[in-house]
């Protein structure tokens, strides 16, 4: 918390490890150490535990929370588990990625890289990287960018530029380094 006099000061925190955040609308949204998901107005002090609202599961609080974005008014849930669109009023959250992550193992470094770019989510999956838009899923990496391009190993970074975005997946051995587009 920032005093009067512009310095830092360590506050308590209410509930479990805050973990992620992203601002919705007018709203400060944590995912916390237990994976349940609450929020707060950006006016309230949200050292006051009374400030929060009720807890969300925002799905299976059994798996984990990998980051929060948002995307317009919605609260995007990356999980290790698929890509989560919420309605924060109701709070359903749908998995847009089910194709994606069908007989898959969840692991914690998917979406953990995942991004807002040009209106839409890219998310990192160990399958390789989708990009959300306009309730579609569809596959976004190398190989779309380049007909050429042999993706090879994980996704574990992602940067947004402009109408760039940057990506280095690494195998056991290496980094790649891939720069791409849309068309």
């Amino acid at each position: 918390k920032r005093t009067g006099a512009g310095t830092w000061t360590n506050s308590a925190w209410p509930g479990a490890t805050p973990r992620y955040f992203a601002v919705v609308e007018d709203r400060l949204w944590c995912a916390d150490s237990a994976n349940n998901l609450s929020s707060v107005s950006v006016s309230d002090d949200p050292a006051v535990s009374a400030n929060w609202s009720a807890v969300i599961p925002g799905a299976d609080t059994s798996i984990a929370v990998t980051k929060l974005l948002a995307l317009g008014n919605q609260l995007i849930v990356c999980k290790a588990n698929g890509l989560f669109i919420g309605d924060a009023r109701t709070g359903v959250f749908k998995n847009v990625t089910p194709d994606v992550t069908a007989n898959s193992t969840a692991s914690q470094s998917n979406g953990a890289f995942s991004c807002i770019w040009d209106g839409a989510v890219l998310y990192n999956h160990s399958r390789g990287v989708y990009l959300y838009e306009g309730g579609v899923t569809a596959p976004a990496g190398p190989e779309r960018w380049n007909e050429s391009a042999n993706t090879k190993g994980l996704p574990v970074c992602l940067v947004p530029a402009g109408p760039w975005v940057y990506l280095i997946t690494r195998t056991s051995t290496t980094n790649h380094f891939w720069r791409g587009r849309r068309r």
